[in-house]
């Protein structure tokens, strides 16, 4: 015990000596997600850019609609950057997109009077341009190895980085990417990636719909303490609760290190979700909590979860990097879910559902049809009896972990691995 504190101490001490102070003079960073993302999808290299001198204050997700294709992303994307510009008093601002947010993002840029308010401009696994947008200099990041962005490629003008491992997520969140992305916005400081320890964890974020992207106002979330070795909860009571504000963010909690969470909420329309989160490893001011749509086309594909006393619906959602056949294992209560039937590389499926699609009690394992044609998602038709005994294992790339076996008439579980 003694000398657990003792180095959880000395590491703590190490991060306070060796923090780089927050520098107030930088400009603000605008990162704009892709097709069915949102802003978490850049929570690790937000924590990394504030870990080498970015405040807080100076990275902002822009959360658009991308299952609505007639909405003017770019124009509201425009409105977002004034208000940032406003906020932070800078002139201009970085901005950073991935996949389809390249496509608002070049839309906005293509008109000079909003592209002057752009210094740099960074494009992530997306389609090809004939050159700069709108003149602003431009790195463009893209990977062989990406079966979503295959026709991406060389920009004329742009200092191009090419990859060759990374997938559809990875060339947003990996180590590689924050390297060039950091050099090309701060060419003169060497950038770090190790995330110092700390005593305790700042964690806040949005709860909103998924797909939509829609806020979810005044929702109550609440947070206990999980044991992934039982699977059950500690204690009697939450170890935190909160509502969220009239643009869906909550705020306030601090994490403890070496400690899982389960993080519930509540929106006053609609199902509970229960988040199950690994230890945090650092502040994470983008922990993004989804509801589940009722109408479009996010809302069809989870039409099929059960509202059933005796079984659960579980989703396994891989943050930074897509699940991928011979490249990655997970199985759930044993039976293997990275198969080439159900994680294919060209599927690039980041979340996975599992529940008994068949409705028999039994489940087969195999995929769910509703899923066929969908990306970044699947679904396994597996039945996991809901019971206060019997609890859901799961095992993830050499990590395993236990999640109670809640009934899916009282809220979906969802597992996320970092």
């Amino acid at each position: 015990m003694f000398l657990s504190w003792f180095f959880v101490s000395l590491s703590s001490a190490l991060c306070a000596q060796s923090k780089i102070p927050c520098d107030p003079a930088r400009l603000p960073v605008v990162f704009v997600h892709g097709f069915l993302g949102s802003g978490d999808n850049w929570a690790l290299q937000a924590q990394r850019l504030e870990a080498n001198g970015y405040c807080p204050s100076q990275i902002y997700a822009f959360d658009w609609n991308s299952l609505n294709r007639q909405s003017p992303s770019d124009s509201l994307l425009e409105v977002f950057i004034r208000r940032v510009l406003a906020s932070t008093g800078a002139v201009k601002v970085d901005l950073v997109a991935h996949s389809a947010g390249g496509g608002v993002c070049s839309r906005y840029l293509s008109r000079p009077d909003r592209a002057v308010f752009v210094s740099r401009y960074v494009h992530i696994g997306s389609s090809p341009l004939a050159g700069q947008p709108g003149g602003v200099p431009t790195m463009n990041i893209y990977s062989k190895a990406d079966r979503i962005a295959a026709r991406a490629g060389d920009i004329p003008g742009a200092e191009n980085v090419r990859q060759t491992d990374n997938d559809h997520l990875q060339v947003v969140t990996s180590e590689e990417s924050f390297r060039a992305i950091f050099g090309f916005l701060q060419p003169r400081q060497k950038p770090h990636t190790v995330l110092k320890p700390a005593r305790a964890y700042e964690v806040s974020g949005v709860a909103l719909v998924l797909g939509e992207n829609t806020p979810l106002k005044l929702c109550r979330v609440e947070v206990w303490v999980h044991d992934t070795i039982t699977g059950r909860r500690k204690g009697n009571h939450p170890e935190w609760t909160g509502t969220t504000d009239t643009s869906g963010r909550w705020s306030g909690f601090r994490a403890n290190p070496f400690t899982a969470y389960e993080f519930v909420l509540k929106p006053g329309k609609g199902r509970v979700v229960h988040y199950f989160l690994e230890p945090f490893r650092y502040h994470n001011r983008f922990l993004y909590l989804r509801s589940l749509p009722s109408t479009g086309m996010a809302a069809m594909l989870l039409a099929g979860l059960p509202v059933d006393p005796g079984s659960s619906a579980l989703a396994v959602f891989a943050a930074n990097g897509a699940i991928i056949t011979g490249r990655d294992t997970l199985n759930c209560n044993g039976t293997v879910l990275s198969s080439d039937v159900l994680t294919p590389p060209q599927k690039t499926c980041i979340a996975m559902f599992l529940y008994d699609a068949g409705k028999d009690g039994a489940g087969t394992g195999t995929p769910i049809p509703l899923f066929g044609g969908a990306p970044f998602m699947n679904g396994a038709d597996m039945f996991l009896p809901a019971s206060t005994e019997k609890a859901i294992r799961l095992y993830y790339n050499g990590r395993t972990r236990v999640l109670p076996s809640i009934p899916s008439s009282e809220g979906v579980m969802v597992a996320v691995y970092e």
